[in-house]
């Protein structure tokens, strides 16, 4: 990382809580014999179900958003703006196409403040996260709450271009290209000219984040 970025205050938003959409189906929420997972007992009989909870019923999954599940996505935090005007969103749908320049090409959900942020500031910073990063990943997500906002979980450096995670494996920094996004389906097409690209130092022991049928995945760089 650059040392001309400067990282805020860490802040610790607390054990990370596995939403519906990142709970292992087969992940059993209680100890065995039908304890807690902390050793406290209960008393009569926890059933613990194979399936998941809020699984939707097979005829009614979407079969495009099933195929897109089973891609395996990478996992990046995608910010705008500085100070009180800052947004940012976890993305995984985003292509970097090489050239001179180059692009990167992201899907943004329409709903979120990100979308305007970017408009209005012009500039968006991209973070690829690494293994370490779960907890950051599933707040700017929405699965995980963090109080005093979004930024006040894990440490952030300001940059032109927006803010950017501490220890990202790396970060690129981009400028929306002239017009408004345009939509592809129901999210925002975010197309933007790459004009910095930072590359942290990486060993055997570092992991990235993938995403993968609902699940975080660890694999070596």
């Amino acid at each position: 990382m650059p040392d001309d970025v400067e990282f805020g205050p860490q802040y610790d938003a607390g054990t990370t809580v596995l939403g519906p959409l990142n709970r292992p189906p087969d992940r059993p929420t209680s100890g065995p014999s039908g304890g807690s997972a902390n050793g406290v007992g209960y008393k009569g009989v926890v059933s613990i179900h194979a399936e998941h909870p809020f699984l939707t019923p097979e005829p009614d999954r979407d079969p495009i958003r099933r195929a897109r599940g089973r891609l395996n996505a990478p996992v990046t935090i995608w910010a705008s703006g500085s100070e009180r005007d800052r947004a940012g969103l976890t993305v995984s749908s985003m292509i970097i196409a090489e050239g001179d320049p180059g692009e990167v090409i992201g899907l943004v959900n329409p709903e979120s403040s990100l979308g305007e942020s970017i408009a209005d500031a012009g500039t968006v910073a991209i973070s690829v996260l690494g293994g370490q990063h779960r907890q950051i990943a599933d707040v700017f997500a929405g699965v995980t709450p963090s109080p005093g906002g979004k930024f006040r979980t894990g440490r952030w450096g300001q940059t032109e271009w927006g803010p950017v995670a501490e220890g990202a494996p790396a970060w690129i920094g981009a400028r929306l290209l002239d017009g408004e996004p345009e939509r592809a389906g129901w999210a925002l097409l975010v197309r933007a000219r790459i004009e910095k690209v930072v590359l942290a130092d990486l060993t055997e022991a570092d992991q990235a984040l993938g995403y993968l049928r609902g699940r975080y995945q660890f694999p070596s760089w």
